[in-house]
């Protein structure tokens, strides 16, 4: 510009005054053309782009998509209105482009204006740093002398007041701007340059670069190409429209990183749920980054290798607020589970070419309109090839809402026909009721059992008779039952229900006909329910209004699950056989019930049923997760492990009928009986213990110690686990936790 180059003659202070002006002057520009261009190519393109959260006059948030496509509960507004909304300050980080040495991940420049930390960012910077560093046990180590020399080189500045700043609402652009450059200068991927980027300028500073889509991904409160623009701290009723607890702040740094996924695999700074990585690293838990010849490689400097046991999966990176703006995710667990362990058990690749299957991080249980449903699918099939080169087949989406895939719309049914959807419900018959029923296909979706353990299935200790230490209690409890008879709407009352559809009426037509009968045990509810069914010889395991969890938690306590669902197919099945450690009851036989029951007990297919009851609860519980609660279980047969080995099967074997599987592939037949040869080395070994009193472990250890603090998720408290789960208990990083190979080399 004519203004910088007729500077020479002027004074120092004059020079630099018209070198901020014109800065500031061309910030103005870009930011209105790209803002303007950037709409029109999502209303071109369908796209789904991250969404502006502006702050309306009584404090609500809204949020408008680009392209058409919303963002849940949006109203329009303006990005000029966000950008109104945004203070200098912001601005001002904003502008500051990070330029990088090529290959070192160092910020050019003098050092002088990074010297010194205010006291709370200094010891997050060095926390950050001692982290960053442990899990980079492959990096080579003159780049962590070289970064470590820097950090101890910062200093407190002088009369520096103690803050909590650093850890307040409002995400990244809280930071100061020195303790955003050191950020970048220390923890950076060695490989990655501001120059070399594929994101526009400054994206890093307040987002996550992309950098195999060139998509700045922004934190909830920030929107804009490059995440430059800010609604401010979020408040209380803001954060409850992304579902999270009106008590939590959805847009603060979490500094154990327990809310984010795989706690940022120490490349990232956790805000909310959404993991801030480090530049040069991407990924919804940071796990992703280029090396310098431009293949995406997945935690480069830990030493990851993937699972040559199979299956290979790629992960689509999805836009966050299909996924990361919300709390992993809402009520129900699972997909956080799924996520972690797909990454910890080595079956993530990086290369779409090697993958068995594409695993879809997608929020279900949230994204409920149109809109979403048709940007999610712009997404797909405009950002990576896999979709449409498979029609979506082999793609696989959790759907783990009461009626799932039924209660979706024709045009969400016939947009992701081809995808194997997770599902807790395998109601494979369309029946007259007021529930969503008959829309569960056996060919390709799967049945996968609830967590159950994040969600409130306490007293495992107590009650499961193969925990270490327990003795086996005499089961004098013919049957039991404890939870809703009536519908959710009338829990307190009794019946007769008003919704006679609700569980099919089983639950009523059970109270009615055995609640008074002797060793039956009945009600809707009961103190120490679970520790009472390691009493008892069967479980009722009836539907709710829609799945229930009863007939995946009963084998845990040593009950024989008594199912009474009819044309639901339960967890696993049919590729695990439920005739192995179950009875079956038609609805019809309900008011006869206790006829087959006593046919059973004491008889030879009794003790056949019980003898199957611990492989049964291997598969239904998440051990590489939580830790064991069987004794000395290894966590070969777990539910994550159950669910990569029908995943397996079926990659091997396309074609063949679900029912088929178990015959036509024998390795299969062995697993879900628990058959296979013990694992070797560490990965055959005795997972840490599942406890809430570490006191208790048994004289093993425990999976956390005791004081670990509580990830807090929708209002559950749950213990936090390991990164990546139980099966990384004691691994310096997830790159390097145990591995299983299912017996196959």
């Amino acid at each position: 510009m004519n203004i910088v180059r007729r500077q020479r003659g002027l004074p120092l202070f004059t020079r630099r005054l018209l070198q901020v002006l014109a800065a500031l002057v061309c910030v103005a520009i870009y930011r209105s053309t790209h803002v303007y261009e950037s709409s029109l190519r999502g209303l071109a393109a369908g796209r789904l782009t991250t969404a502006a959260i502006t702050v309306e006059e009584n404090g609500s948030a809204a949020s408008s998509g680009v392209g058409g496509v919303a963002s849940p509960r949006s109203a329009t507004h303006s990005a000029s209105h966000a950008a109104g909304n945004s203070d200098a300050r912001n601005f001002d980080l904003w502008v500051q482009a990070t330029t990088v040495t090529p290959g070192k991940g160092a910020v050019s420049g003098a050092a002088t204006d990074d010297a010194c930390l205010a006291a709370p960012e200094l010891e997050r910077l060095r926390r950050s740093f001692d982290r960053w560093s442990k899990a980079h046990t492959n990096m080579e180590a003159a780049v962590i002398r070289e970064r470590l020399a820097q950090l101890t080189a910062v200093t407190l500045c002088p009369g520096s007041a103690s803050s909590d700043a650093a850890s307040a609402a409002g995400g990244p652009a809280m930071r100061s701007q020195q303790l955003a450059r050191l950020t970048a200068r220390l923890l950076s991927n060695p490989a990655w340059t501001e120059a070399g980027s594929r994101c526009p300028p400054g994206c890093t500073a307040r987002g996550t670069c992309n950098e195999e889509l060139g998509r700045c991904d922004c934190p909830l409160g920030y929107s804009g190409r490059a995440c430059e623009q800010h609604a401010g701290p979020l408040n209380s009723k803001q954060c409850t429209q992304w579902a999270w607890p009106a008590n939590q702040a959805c847009d603060a740094l979490d500094s154990t990183a327990a809310q984010c996924l795989n706690a940022c695999n120490a490349r990232g700074d956790c805000y909310g749920a959404f993991c801030h990585c480090y530049p040069g690293y991407f990924g919804q838990d940071c796990a992703l980054s280029v090396r310098s010849g431009g293949a995406v490689a997945v935690l480069e400097g830990q030493g990851y290798e993937e699972n040559p046991a199979g299956p290979a999966i790629y992960v689509y990176e999805l836009p966050p607020q299909v996924s990361t703006w919300y709390p992993w995710f809402i009520d129900r667990f699972e997909a956080l589970l799924l996520a972690e362990r797909i990454l910890s058990g080595g079956h993530r690749t990086a290369d779409p070419a090697r993958a068995d299957w594409f695993w879809v991080p997608a929020a279900l249980r949230v994204l409920w309109t149109f809109d979403q449903f048709a940007g999610l699918y712009n997404v797909l099939s405009q950002s990576w090839p896999m979709w449409n080169a498979t029609g979506g087949a082999r793609h696989v989406l959790m759907d783990n809402g009461d009626w799932p895939i039924c209660e979706r719309s024709e045009w969400f049914k016939s947009h992701y026909a081809n995808v194997t959807f997770l599902v807790h419900w395998g109601s494979v018959k369309k029946r007259e009721i007021r529930y969503a029923t008959g829309c569960f296909r056996t060919e390709q979706d799967i049945v996968f059992p609830p967590e159950n353990v994040g969600s409130g299935t306490a007293e495992l200790e107590d009650a499961v008779p193969w925990y270490p230490g327990n003795q086996p209690q005499e089961r004098n409890i013919t049957l039991i039952f404890a939870g809703g008879i009536c519908s959710w709407h009338e829990m307190q009352g009794p019946p007769p229900c008003k919704d006679k559809d609700y569980s099919f009426g089983v639950r009523e037509r059970v109270w009615n006909a055995h609640r008074n009968r002797s060793g039956y045990v009945i009600a809707s509810q009961l103190p120490g329910y679970h520790k009472l069914s390691g009493r008892s010889q069967f479980c009722l395991a009836p539907a709710g209004a829609g799945w229930g969890r009863r007939a995946t938690s009963a084998p845990w306590f040593g009950c024989i699950p008594v199912v009474i669902q009819d044309h639901i197919l339960q967890a696993f099945e049919p590729f695990l056989d439920w005739s192995r450690f179950s009875l079956r009851l038609p609805e019809a036989e309900v008011e006869s019930m206790h006829n087959a029951l006593a046919a059973t007990a004491g008889s030879p297919r009794m003790k056949e049923l019980q003898d199957n009851l611990l492989c049964a609860a291997k598969h239904m519980f998440w051990a590489g997760t939580y830790g064991l609660i069987f004794q000395d279980d290894s966590g070969q047969y777990d539910a994550f492990n159950t669910l990569m080995a029908i995943l397996r099967a079926k990659r091997r074997h396309p074609g063949v009928p679900a029912g088929r599987l178990r015959e036509v592939d024998s390795q299969l037949r062995l697993f879900m009986e628990c058959r296979l040869p013990r694992e070797q080395g560490s990965s055959g070994e005795p997972l840490c213990v599942h406890t809430a009193e570490p006191s208790r472990a048994a004289h093993r250890e425990p999976c956390i110690p005791a004081g670990a603090p509580l990830l807090q998720v929708a209002g559950f408290k749950v213990r936090r686990m390991p990164p990546g789960g139980a099966v990384c208990h004691g691994a310096p990083n997830i790159a390097q936790c145990r591995r299983y190979s299912w017996g196959s080399l």
